[in-house]
């Protein structure tokens, strides 16, 4: 399974990131994005666990779902070989602590300590990439 930081068919082309990373790689692929491309049937909540569909020509093709409580909404939608169902149910096993699923978080981290010229959070070596200098 991969996770992706943006959207599956829950995209105006219903052909987002995730949809093409999972027709590319072979593997079921959710899309889980902070913000929605689509409209989203009404606020989504304010518990853990709450949900507000995400439309398209009158069909749901994703969620917007709260993962902790008293927080914003992010935008579950099925990229490739994965049911809505199961990516929303795989997505708020992941955000167990924070808004965000730990997966994606600690990619985000890793990628801002790189580009500040540090070293990311949890690597064991720092080199170049593809050298094995440590």
């Amino acid at each position: 399974l991969i996770l992706v930081d943006g959207h599956g068919i829950a995209h105006p082309r219903r052909l987002g990131l995730a949809s093409w990373v999972g027709v590319q790689s072979g593997r079921p692929v959710i899309g889980c994005a902070k913000a929605p491309l689509l409209r989203h049937q009404t606020a989504a909540g304010q518990t853990r666990g709450d949900i507000s569909w995400v439309w398209d020509d009158g069909e749901i093709v994703g969620a917007a779902l709260v993962t902790q409580d008293h927080v914003k909404p992010v935008f579950v939608s099925p990229g490739h070989g994965i049911s809505l169902s199961a990516a929303i149910t795989t997505v708020l096993e992941l955000a167990s602590t924070a808004r965000v699923p730990e997966p994606l978080r600690h990619a985000d981290q890793a990628a801002r300590a790189c580009a500040r010229g540090q070293r990311p959070p949890g690597v064991s070596f720092w080199g170049e990439i593809g050298t094995g200098v440590e």
